[in-house]
């Protein structure tokens, strides 16, 4: 099996968006773009001379050029399982039959909540503690609730899941899975994703960032 080399936010080869301290505005901070032909040439040199497969996090305000541009150099972009969900169609989620195959495909991320504590709802519970949502927490809650078990719901119509893990009683306190690594398989196999990550059982994170509720 080759080496990989993950390029975390690897946007950050094509642009920036900085904000001088100090800057009155925020809305008018510049944003700063590079020569990204020559950063990704650098990284595509040194990979092959590594023999290294080279996954790029393209999640959030990534524009499709972008992801183009990365899959044409053989630059794997990254597909998280709670993420895919059909945004052109009905707004399901989206069968891993029809996740981009050059891709990394996993169930999370560092910058995320472990897959136990998302099923939990404890990103949501943080987030209010930390005085950052932008509705109440009950309607969060039931948001989260929505996707979450829509994407369940999906897993178990797939015979991925038996029919009663993951549901809940009170959505303070939902249902814990019995077996957390069924979602990964079930989430990564199927794919036609060229990269799986598939782990054993999660585990707390190491650490939370109090200001962003960020996961490390």
């Amino acid at each position: 099996m080759p080496a990989a080399c993950g390029i975390d936010h690897v946007i950050g080869l094509f642009r920036l968006w900085w904000i001088p301290a100090g800057y009155a505005s925020h809305a008018r901070a510049p944003t700063l773009r590079y020569d990204h032909e020559a950063m990704i040439g650098i990284l595509a040199l040194e990979a092959h001379r590594a023999g290294a497969v080279v996954v790029g996090e393209d999640l959030g305000t990534v524009e499709p050029w972008v992801r183009d541009y990365l899959r044409e150099r053989g630059i794997l972009g990254t597909s998280i399982l709670w993420f895919e969900f059909d945004w052109d169609g009905d707004g399901t989620p989206l069968p891993p039959e029809k996740w981009r195959e050059y891709c990394l495909a996993s169930v999370t991320t560092h910058d995320l909540p472990p897959t136990a504590g998302y099923l939990a709802g404890d990103h949501v519970r943080l987030r209010d503690q930390l005085g950052i949502l932008t509705r109440s927490l009950d309607e969060e809650l039931e948001a989260d609730e929505a996707e979450r078990q829509a994407w369940l719901d999906n897993l178990r119509h797939r015979g991925a899941l038996q029919s009663d893990a993951g549901r809940r009683g009170d959505r303070r306190s939902p249902a814990p899975l019995s077996d957390l690594d069924t979602v990964a398989t079930a989430a990564a196999c199927p794919s036609p994703t060229r990269w799986a990550s598939v782990g054993r059982r999660t585990s707390p994170a190491r650490s939370t960032n109090t200001r962003t509720g960020e996961y490390r």
